[in-house]
């Protein structure tokens, strides 16, 4: 303990031995020397003033472990937000990168279709461009093939003889003319042939030509007719290919948007759930600053108030050894009854103060 400290105590417990002389020696009938009764008060202060600083040391020890209790529970409830930070932090990443993720691949599918749905209707602009070739060709080989055919008939219907002038007429007549052609020419010996047929037909290699040339356009109508029904199935196949494809297309696009929409609705959640959490993180951080702050003002007041009463308490149990020490016990049995005695005549005359002022003395 510092001289200045001892001093002022010391001056504090001489100031309390005056007011409690002063009330000994009121005590007219007493049966102790007011320096006894002195002595039992300080006692008793210093009995109480050790209880007050026991029992302060009881309170601030359970303040203490309410500190300590609160400050541990406060941080495992610190740590356990923190957690639930941590792995609600990771969900909100998890389906925030799923989302995007399909919301990518819902657009390549919607993209795919849209490919496929443009090759189809190209597809089908050029079946309807080959479909209409196809008929105008065939048009044009089965008019040919029933003029060819109509040609036919009529020639076959045509290719027959034809009777010509009864032979023996024709043949007297000539006779007559040889007859007057040899008077001119003697030595003319022709004989003319009488021919028996007015019109004998030359049409059988023309059928012949007509027939071949049928035979030709009916295996190009059939190669025709074969060449297409080869291209409407490969259409059809590759319709239904694209169809498909659009349905797995769709499909897709169907289940991956149920599944983003899903992610995002849990995203939704995370998201609220991480704002509360750290919101309640925040709240339980500044609680814990607060006690801590409270904790240590709490601390700093104790320490200067047990420092304070430690003080006291030597200073009374100083007075108590100065008092009951052998030289002021006798000086006080011989001086101060009867100084006490006048003291507490003035007192009631004229007040407290010359009493004071007599026991400065």
């Amino acid at each position: 303990m510092s001289l200045a400290r001892c001093g002022s105590a010391l001056l504090r417990a001489s100031l309390l031995l005056l007011l409690l002389l002063l009330q000994a020696v009121e005590l007219e009938a007493a049966a102790v020397t007011p320096l006894e009764k002195v002595v039992q008060l300080l006692q008793s202060m210093v009995k109480t003033a050790e209880e007050e600083k026991h029992q302060e040391q009881v309170q601030y020890a359970t303040f203490t472990q309410f500190c300590s209790d609160v400050s541990l529970e406060k941080q495992r409830e610190l740590e356990k937000a923190d957690l639930e930070i941590g792995l609600t932090n990771s969900s909100v990443q998890k389906h925030s990168t799923e989302a995007d993720r399909l919301g990518t691949e819902i657009s390549g599918h919607i993209s795919a279709v849209s490919v496929l749905e443009a090759d189809s209707e190209a597809a089908e602009k050029a079946r309807t461009v080959e479909r209409e070739s196809y008929l105008a060709a065939r048009k044009n080989l089965t008019e040919s093939l029933e003029a060819i055919g109509n040609a036919i008939s009529v020639l076959k219907a045509q290719n027959y003889d034809r009777p010509g002038v009864d032979p023996t007429a024709l043949l007297e007549e000539t006779k007559s003319a040889m007859q007057v052609l040899k008077t001119y020419e003697p030595d003319l010996t022709f004989a003319p042939e009488v021919p028996t047929l007015a019109y004998a037909p030359k049409a059988d290699s023309i059928i012949e030509m007509l027939e071949q040339l049928e035979d030709k356009f009916r295996t190009e109508l059939h190669s025709l007719d074969q060449d297409e029904v080869s291209r409407e199935h490969a259409f059809d196949s590759l319709a239904q290919d694209r169809a498909s494809s659009v349905k797995v297309e769709q499909d897709a696009q169907a289940q991956k948007t149920g599944s983003k929409a899903q992610h995002e609705k849990q995203l939704a959640e995370d998201s609220s759930n991480l704002k509360d959490l750290l919101a309640v993180s925040a709240d339980i951080a500044k609680y814990i600053k607060d006690l801590n702050v409270t904790c240590e003002q709490k601390s700093d007041d104790f320490t200067t108030r047990q420092a304070s009463r430690t003080e006291e308490l030597s200073a009374l149990k100083q007075a108590i050894e100065i008092i009951s020490s052998d030289a002021v016990a006798g000086a006080a049995h011989k001086h101060l009854p009867s100084a006490a005695l006048a003291a507490l005549g003035t007192q009631r005359g004229g007040g407290r103060a010359p009493a004071l002022a007599q026991l400065r003395r």
